[in-house]
């Protein structure tokens, strides 16, 4: 990271760990005990519950008398869910704010350690080092994409030892950000409901300057999958739903016209639009209502473009980075092509 200058806060640190919760009752002693036993001092711990109906609710204001709860009457997904916190940290002077999964256990120094990258100057955003709960075995360590927004983890081969990686974007299983970042740059889009908007958040705030980084020291153990199935697997065949292919093309789709330049969209947008049309056809063979649910995410761009172009605006005219910087830190190519030779494998959750 070379010589960067160092962040004078100016007051005292206030750190919030925040944990969105959807019926997820049976993971919420290992996370919140977890989170109460850091080895850093916690300015509060919201958990927003997404009107569950398995008891979290009673169980946390039993067990956890010092989590604050911020009950909802409707399922506000992973991204607004997350808002609501982010808001109510930021209005009580929260410095930083750390996202964590509701299935997660994180290690006592996790919180440490995904703040301290953030003490130089142009570091906004902080990841962990995710491990699988069942196995041990690493999930991720920050993320990049391809062209066409796919997740691609990041290789163990190429890690650093001992120093922060340079990543794309860092998934919200385990994300600290800054405050400048939520002055800055927003707030997830709330549209999202769930996926891609850790890529949509990280994405605007390196195009405003802020630097993505993850923390290999920064440890947290994930169950994954405990709110909804999905993601590559051991056997590097990739598992999904009908329903989370649609939240995820949905959303990637909506990112790439928030964030590119005009240019840069002249060439990726038809390409987009044929391995697009690849995969409809290829899923029609193996899932129609996947891809159907293909299609629909495709046309819920269209009857939404206004906003979405109301949005882009807005992030174009307070970019400071260019597309031919951003693109270095992309995989160089359609790894999503890949998926047109190993289809996924479908699950009905």
């Amino acid at each position: 990271m070379g010589a960067p200058s160092v962040r004078d806060y100016g007051s005292p640190r206030k750190i919030f760990a925040i944990v969105v919760n959807r019926n997820g009752r049976r993971y919420l002693n290992g996370c919140l005990s977890s989170l109460s036993c850091q080895t850093i001092s916690l300015s509060g711990i919201i958990l927003v519950d997404n009107d569950s109906s398995d008891g979290s609710v009673e169980y946390v204001q039993e067990e956890f008398a010092s989590v604050e709860v911020l009950s909802m009457q409707k399922n506000l997904g992973f991204a607004e869910g997350n808002n609501v916190a982010i808001r109510r940290a930021i209005a009580r002077g929260a410095s930083h704010i750390v996202l964590v999964n509701n299935d997660t256990i994180a290690e006592p120094d996790l919180i440490a350690r995904l703040i301290e990258p953030t003490q130089f100057e142009n570091v906004g955003i902080v990841g962990a080092r995710v491990l699988l709960l069942s196995s041990g075995a690493v999930q991720e360590i920050g993320m990049s994409c391809d062209y066409l927004g796919f997740p691609v983890p990041i290789p163990n081969a190429i890690l650093p030892r001992g120093e922060y990686i340079d990543a794309f974007y860092v998934g919200g299983c385990a994300m600290a950000i800054t405050r400048q970042v939520v002055e800055k740059v927003g707030v997830f889009d709330s549209d999202y409901f769930m996926f891609a908007e850790d890529l949509d958040l990280c994405w605007r705030a390196r195009l405003n300057g802020y630097k993505v980084v993850a923390n290999p020291k920064a440890v947290i153990k994930h169950v994954s999958g405990g709110t909804i199935i999905g993601g590559m697997q051991k056997t590097k065949r990739y598992v999904t739903s009908p329903q989370r292919l649609f939240l995820r093309e949905r959303n990637t789709l909506r990112t790439l016209v928030k964030n590119y330049a005009g240019a840069t969209l002249l060439w990726v947008l038809p390409l987009y639009l044929i391995v697009s049309f690849a995969e409809t056809v290829m899923l029609a063979f193996i899932n129609p209502w996947a891809s159907v649910m293909r299609i629909k995410a495709i046309l819920w761009n269209l009857r939404h473009i206004r906003e979405t172009l109301t949005l882009r605006r807005e992030v174009q005219d307070s970019r400071l980075v260019g597309d031919s910087e951003l693109l270095r830190f992309m995989y160089p190519g359609v790894y999503r092509a890949y998926f047109l030779f190993r289809p996924p494998r479908f699950v009905n959750k």
